[in-house]
């Protein structure tokens, strides 16, 4: 629905070689036009396969390689970490690069997009609406807060929480919780990678 909102129906079947609300077919549709990999670039299209099939999708919209991560926006998902599918509502998630549930990724072609010069009107109703789903999507997300090491914290980040703690580096408050957030947890991820917790004593 977002690529016909954006491009107009007849240009978003030909980008994504289909339409379809069953997320198998549509990871078909790129792999009839050799447009499926196994590696992301932003603007991809994310499928999720369970024991049986794909079964959830969603677009790629950053990647870190740095920490091994993909960065995507969902619908009909939740804010917790791991698929979640018929959740409900949009979020922006992310996940471990070798995640054993992605399936693949979907290149669709936006080379397809003829590249038109906008007059001003044009440019500030453009620059609005992305205002508009920025901010929705701001509203609809929040800031993810990980109390635990549990399910809901990211897979990549769970090995430098358990050594913090072990070591006593990190404590949570007098009910346990450890508030961390997503910076926090990226920036304990890199320091651990450069070694700087490993001679720390509890």
């Amino acid at each position: 629905m977002m690529f016909v909102y954006a491009f107009g129906a007849d240009k978003a079947k030909k980008m994504l070689g289909g339409f379809s609300a069953y997320t198998p077919t549509v990871a078909n549709y790129f792999k009839n036009m050799n447009r499926y990999y196994s590696e992301p670039v932003p603007g991809d299209v994310i499928f999720f396969k369970n024991k049986t099939r794909i079964y959830h999708t969603g677009i790629v919209y950053a990647v870190d390689n740095a920490l091994g991560v993909v960065r995507t926006i969902e619908g009909n998902t939740s804010s917790v970490s791991g698929v979640v599918e018929n959740g409900g509502c949009v979020a922006m998630k992310s996940y471990s690069l070798n995640y054993n549930k992605i399936a693949g990724y979907g290149r669709s072609k936006y080379e397809l997009i003829e590249t038109e010069e906008l007059d001003m009107t044009q440019y500030e109703e453009l620059k609005a609406e992305i205002e508009v789903l920025r901010s929705t999507v701001d509203m609809l997300t929040g800031k993810m807060i990980y109390n635990y090491q549990d399910s809901n914290m990211p897979e990549w980040a769970r090995p430098t929480v358990r050594k913090m703690l072990d070591k006593g580096i990190l404590k949570g408050n007098e009910n346990g919780e450890l508030g961390l957030t997503d910076e926090m947890l990226r920036m304990f991820v890199m320091n651990d990678r450069a070694g700087l917790y490993d001679k720390a004593e509890v």
